[in-house]
Order: structure tokens, then sequence, then C-alpha cells
């Protein structure tokens, strides 16, 4: 939700390992900081959802609907961000063939014990 609002990730680092750590040690830029134009109600639930004390996020799924739920009168005039970067990206498989698009023979089947289907 934080990048469909601003047009940007919450946490860019140097890699995978760079993002993790700021999301352990940083908090992310206000919303209305990047894309004024998002309510401040959009944006409290959108940061309780980010929140890194887990007793504050939503305990699920339908808590956040009902939170999105409740400002959605106040969304319904949010402007899209007119942004043509993309931001998600489509990455390799590791281990498969680029051209036929199977995993190796080599590594097609687990190693180990053969499992027998439970009994029913």
């Amino acid at each position: 939700m934080y990048e469909m609002l601003t047009g940007q990730v919450p946490y860019q680092g140097d890699g995978a390992i760079g993002v993790a750590l700021k999301h352990i040690q940083e908090q992310p830029l206000s919303l209305t900081q990047i894309n004024p134009g998002v309510p401040q109600d959009l944006e409290k639930v959108v940061l309780r959802a980010m929140n890194k004390i887990a007793d504050r996020r939503h305990r699920n799924a339908k808590a956040l609907g009902d939170d999105l739920v409740s400002i959605s009168e106040e969304t319904k005039t949010l402007a899209p961000i007119n942004d043509d970067d993309e931001h998600t990206r489509i990455l390799p498989l590791a281990g498969i063939n680029k051209e036929d698009n199977r995993i190796p023979k080599n590594e097609a089947k687990p190693k180990g014990k053969k499992l027998k289907p439970a009994a029913g």
C-alpha cells in the first residue's frame, strides 16, 4: 500500500541485507511528505500496518479491511500517482533453463527417502 500511494518503496538500500536492516532500524518517510494528496486517516492505517511492534499492527486482514472501509469515503477522491517507472520487477527463477523453462534433470528430483501416502 505504501508503494501504491507514494510511488516508492518504504525502504531503499544496497541489496536485500541493507533493506532488511532498514526495516529493523528505521522508520519510513511519512506518506504525506512524499504525496501530500494522501488523506491523513489513510496514512495512519498504512503506517499501523507497517508498525515494527506486532501488537500495534492489525491482528488480521479483516481488521485491516475494516479500517480501510471506515475511511473509504475520504479515499474515493484520491488521485493516482502518475509514475511511469515500474517498481515491481519479475526476477528470473534460479536453476531454470531460460530456453525451455525446465529444471535441469540433475535438479529435478529431490534426494532423500520416498514417502508413502497416508492411509485414507
